[in-house]
């Protein structure tokens, strides 16, 4: 099988400044460092357009906000039929056509994500869902929107890339979603989800409030990866272990900040000072934590067991739950149902 034709598509934003992405390099006049950094992600195998036109629109309102987005060519083939004929090999976007492989129809590619694999597995998830978020197969058991799907997706994707992990299981208890290890020689934190589980996300009432529930694995992993690009963290994905039977866990690891736990006074100096603005809310998650906004993200659970003053005097969040915040949210300070004035 050749390579596949390239798509090029736009996106711009409401201020008029946009990306231009041709299925294999990211362009830009206005924002070149991003096209610069969006070069170097990986794009793991799609077999459906739609997943590939989704996983480019979020890159870009990563860095754009809301965008609209102009398919210009598609070399002569209809959008419609686009379909599994469109499937990009996952190589860095800015390596070229060469190397590229089919991966045939086994599963996901055999490829190494040893540098990111993080975004390895985000990706081979993603290729599953539509832009809508959901699976698009002909029949309910075939897509992969519910927990069983996508936990059994990041079992093979892991096992295909030979990071299912036999090591020791966690020595020290941790809160409600993980556990952990310490190793100190590597100055990191080893951690695993509870059994069967992918920690916790805030999700919405019809009437506009917001609620904790058990997070799906895709947003276990969107988590972390806000958590790096948000606060410069470097959590890694190392794969999945369980003890004999019992439910598989999520294991990363997390490297450790020499500090002490912020005062809630230090947590909200500092975050105002990193451009987070509060919102009402509290108790999404422990007792009292706090809830904050960033652009079209919330971060929730902010209290001090998971956010670490540094001896530098850097605010360091560790263990926050990061969202995307629902389509139309104010853009004020403080939500009107949270009931809490300015």
């Amino acid at each position: 099988m050749e390579r596949p034709d390239r798509m090029e598509i736009i996106f711009t934003n409401e201020q008029g400044k946009g990306l231009q992405w041709d299925g294999m390099l990211w362009s830009s006049p206005d924002v070149p460092a991003v096209a610069v950094w969006l070069n170097q992600q990986l794009l793991g195998w799609g077999s459906r357009h739609c997943s590939i036109l989704s996983w480019a629109q979020r890159q870009a309102e990563q860095y754009l906000g809301a965008v609209e987005m102009e398919v210009r060519d598609l070399t002569g083939m209809p959008e419609e039929n686009i379909g599994a004929d469109v499937i990009f090999g996952d190589e860095g976007l800015a390596g070229g056509a060469e190397g590229w492989q089919d991966p045939g129809d086994d599963g996901p590619a055999k490829t190494s994500y040893a540098r990111c694999p993080l975004t390895g597995a985000q990706h081979y998830l993603r290729a599953g869902l539509c832009a809508d978020g959901v699976g698009d197969g002909d029949t309910a058991e075939e897509d992969w929107d519910g927990p069983e799907q996508q936990w059994n997706a990041l079992h093979r994707w892991c096992e295909s890339q030979g990071i299912m992990d036999d090591s020791r299981g966690p020595q020290l208890a941790g809160g409600r979603e993980h556990d952990v290890i310490f190793l100190p020689a590597e100055a990191c934190w080893v951690k695993f989800t509870k059994p069967g589980l992918a920690g916790f996300t805030v999700d919405w009432e019809e009437s506009g409030r917001p609620f904790l529930r058990n997070a799906l694995p895709m947003e276990y992993l969107d988590r972390l990866q806000w958590q790096n690009e948000f606060f410069q963290d470097s959590i890694t994905l190392t794969g999945l272990w369980r003890e004999g039977r019992g439910g598989w866990r999520i294991r990363t690891t997390q490297p450790h900040v020499v500090g002490r736990r912020a005062t809630m006074l230090e947590i909200s100096v500092g975050l105002k000072a990193l451009g987070l603005v509060q919102m009402g809310w509290k108790g999404m998650g422990y007792e009292d934590s706090t809830s904050w906004r960033i652009g079209r993200f919330g971060v929730w659970d902010v209290h001090p067991a998971n956010v670490i003053l540094a001896e530098n005097g850097v605010l360091v969040p560790i263990d926050v739950i990061i969202t995307e915040l629902p389509h139309g949210f104010p853009p004020c300070h403080f939500h009107p149902e949270a009931g809490i004035s300015p």
